[in-house]
């Protein structure tokens, strides 16, 4: 359902959630976990970036291995794109 009509989501719909490739389905998966528990935080509040040794753990809690190339570079894509966003970059 469409959170902004109403109405069922059309392909075009910002609301839509994206589909999740298999292959990728770990990283999302350890994304989730991470997202808003593993940051480090600044002075002023402000995220730095990922605490890699607590998203570690959490993978090793979901026998994610995160230092496979694929499993490493999606989290950091992710970090980043999330940054840029905070950013408003």
């Amino acid at each position: 359902m469409c959170r902004a009509a109403g109405k069922a989501q059309c392909k075009t719909c910002p609301d839509a959630r994206p589909v999740v490739l298999p292959e990728n389905e770990d990283s999302v998966t350890l994304w989730c976990e991470v997202c808003n528990t593993c940051w480090r935080i600044g002075v002023l509040g402000e995220r730095l970036g990922l605490d890699y040794m607590q998203v570690e753990q959490v993978a090793r809690w979901h026998e994610i291995e995160l230092r496979t190339p694929r499993i490493r570079n999606g989290i950091r894509l992710l970090e980043r794109l999330t940054m840029e966003m905070k950013s408003g970059a």
